[in-house]
């Protein structure tokens, strides 16, 4: 009896075996939604505000937006910053070139347009070295040169999509990282039209 009572079946070790498994499972699955931001971070990229944001939506667009030539340079020489301008996917961040946030508008277009850029050397971490009232130059493409004065500068939470909300003047805004965690704050520079 003893020793009938100490084997176990095939069937008993199927069992056993698909319990562990499925405790396993579960393990693992918990896992992994713990090191997982909030949902709402999936819907907001690393380097800025979600590509599918009401604010962006609603801000005020030129009428004629195909008039406004695109930015292919951004100076400020309080920061040292001379970086070319490239048309943004809103998640992606090339070396050595500031991003155009899709769905932004274009600088002289009379809404927000948003730059992002790596804060590195020669991209936007010169922007640490900015104090309100420094300017900001957004060059065209047609070579015609618009001029901010930075107003506002601040850290917001990775997922802020507040500093894109509609404005009753044009703005331009620069955001870079602080860290290397897509989840830590942003540094951000607001400048607006002279």
């Amino acid at each position: 009896m003893i020793r009938r009572a100490a084997r176990f079946s095939a069937l008993q070790w199927a069992v056993v075996a698909m319990m562990v498994a499925s405790l396993m499972a579960g393990a693992i699955a918990a896992a992994v939604l713990l090191t997982q931001p909030p949902a709402a971070a999936a819907a907001f990229p690393v380097a800025g505000p979600p590509l599918d944001n009401p604010a962006l939506r609603a801000s005020p667009t030129p009428s004629s937006a195909a008039a406004v030539p695109a930015t292919v340079r951004l100076i400020v020489p309080a920061g040292r910053i001379d970086i070319p301008v490239i048309e943004g996917d809103g998640v992606h961040v090339p070396l050595a070139r500031a991003m155009h946030y899709p769905g932004t508008g274009e600088p002289g277009g009379g809404s927000t347009s948003l730059f992002y850029a790596h804060a590195r050397s020669g991209m936007f971490l010169g922007l640490w070295r900015l104090h309100p009232g420094d300017e900001i130059r957004a060059v065209r493409a047609d070579g015609s040169v618009i001029r901010y004065t930075a107003h506002e500068i601040r850290h917001i939470p990775w997922n802020d999509v507040d500093i894109l909300r509609p404005t009753q003047f044009e703005q331009i805004i620069l955001l870079t990282c602080t860290t290397y965690s897509p989840y830590d704050p942003r540094y951000v520079v607001i400048g607006t039209h002279e």
